[in-house]
């Protein structure tokens, strides 16, 4: 048991570096989109209202 909390305390900055980054990636990361599927996308655009169209891509 010591062996993990010497190990832990070795590594302090990097648990806390990796634990701000796990937060910081559950609050800004992007949300699902409303839009269920391509054929509820053509019929949200062919309304006749403006659209506002925002696509990302991963790679």
């Amino acid at each position: 048991m010591s062996a993990v909390l010497n190990w832990i305390s070795d590594n302090r900055s990097l648990l806390i570096i990796l634990a701000a980054g796990s937060v910081l990636f559950m609050l800004l990361r992007n949300t699902a989109s409303p839009v269920a599927g391509l054929e509820a996308y053509q019929s949200q655009v062919s309304r006749g209202q403006p659209t506002l169209v925002h696509v990302f891509s991963n790679t």
